[in-house]
């Protein structure tokens, strides 16, 4: 045998051992996914919110002096009437407190501490206008803001946001300057 057949029979032996791979197809560019201009709009009035009650309520449970040793589990943004009860107060920030985990889970199990701490801090008088304000925007027809609303919203908080250093100090100061929300300021 000479030396091109050895090597032509080598390569046979190899090919069948280590088979070519299968051709790759070759990937379509994804087309970008379009976002509404509502979701986007939506986002950054989450992430505004987010960033003021943070500011405002300083880095901590709302209810951790009223019962803070139920407080755990990590913070986020908690709804004193709850987003899927009323989307029109989704981002109001009469509505909207920072609030641990644990306490977010005992509302949503209809414990009464939330409440409670909403009533003593802002009164029966805000207790009964959040819930007119629910009632009045409640339904498919006025049940969402409108992207003129929304944008207005998201301009509002950005004014209070980038004045939070001159802001009052004190409660009431800051129901006065607008930073729980017309609804608790009225």
């Amino acid at each position: 045998m000479n030396k091109l057949q050895r090597a032509a029979g080598y390569h046979n032996a190899m090919a069948a051992i280590h088979p070519k791979p299968k051709p790759v197809k070759e990937k379509k560019p994804r087309k970008a996914k379009r976002v509404s201009r509502r979701k986007i709009l939506e986002q950054q009035l989450k992430d505004m919110v987010i960033a003021i009650i943070f500011w405002r309520d300083g880095q901590e449970c709302v209810q951790k002096p009223s019962d803070g040793a139920r407080c755990g589990n990590g913070l986020a943004w908690g709804h004193y009437i709850a987003q899927g009860q009323s989307a029109w107060l989704r981002y109001d920030l009469g509505n909207v407190f920072v609030q641990c985990g644990n306490h977010n889970l005992l509302d949503y199990n209809n414990d009464k501490s939330y409440s409670a701490w909403f009533t003593l801090t802002f009164g029966e008088d805000a207790v009964r206008a959040m819930d007119a304000e629910r009632a009045a925007h409640s339904g498919k027809s006025h049940g969402q803001r409108t992207i003129d609303e929304l944008e207005t919203m998201l301009a509002h908080y950005d004014d209070l946001y980038q004045n939070r250093y001159t802001a009052p100090e004190d409660l009431f100061g800051r129901i006065q300057a607008g930073y729980y929300g017309e609804i608790v300021k009225g």
